[in-house]
């Protein structure tokens, strides 16, 4: 029980480690505009990177089991994510295109984003599905993972629908008279989900870590 207590009260960095890097590409996401394939590359390198780095945190914070494991295993598949990454945006540099001529290079581009983000995402939700459903006996905080990994399923499977051949132009015009025109294409929507979807695991894991700092506290009075 002794191990199980000291599980529950050194994880709390782990979660607020890893909601700067999702809220972080929400804000990115949000405040960017033109949702590009090679926005969408970077973009999701960049969250990758940082979560390898913040997974990092519970390999040093956690005691040894499922835990501890689940961040070792987070940590190298994030960072393999941020490197195919890095290599698809360099890759897609050698023959730019307008994803308004309707080339299927760029369609592939746009696949090859979906692809990327939704295995990866499916990968960590495989981890932290594992990690909260074998620890949900021995640690209250199980069923935040349970739910973290829902949602990186979900957002796996939404973006995996998105058909990379999409492209929706519209147009309207402005209360001043102003024509406003522009296109809704497949990686406008692969981006925005990955926003969505960084958005709600930010918030989660910020829940989750500050839920945890009154149960430092009281561990912490309990031993002085």
């Amino acid at each position: 029980m002794a191990q199980q207590s000291l599980a529950t009260v050194v994880r709390w960095p782990v979660p607020i480690a890893l909601a700067i890097p999702a809220l972080a590409a929400t804000l990115v996401i949000t405040f960017t505009p033109g949702h590009t394939v090679w926005f969408g590359y970077l973009a999701f390198a960049a969250f990758a990177l940082l979560t390898a780095g913040a997974s990092g945190v519970g390999i040093a914070a956690l005691p040894s089991g499922t835990a501890r494991g689940g961040s070792i295993a987070k940590t190298v598949l994030a960072a393999l994510a941020a490197l195919v990454a890095v290599v698809l945006f360099a890759f897609s540099l050698v023959t730019p295109v307008d994803s308004a001529s309707g080339d299927g290079v760029w369609a592939g581009y746009a696949l090859g984003l979906s692809l990327t983000i939704a295995i990866a995402f499916a990968a960590f939700a495989v981890v932290d599905l594992v990690v909260g459903v074998r620890q949900r006996r021995a640690d209250r905080f199980a069923r935040d993972w349970i739910t973290v990994g829902v949602v990186e399923a979900v957002a796996a499977v939404a973006i995996l629908a998105v058909p990379p051949t999409f492209h929706q132009a519209f147009s309207f015009t402005e209360k001043t008279g102003e024509l406003i025109s522009g296109a809704v294409t497949s990686s406008t929507m692969v981006v925005g989900l990955l926003g969505g979807a960084t958005a709600i695991l930010g918030v989660l894991y910020a829940i989750a870590g500050v839920g945890l700092v009154p149960e430092r506290s009281r561990r912490e009075r309990a031993a002085a």
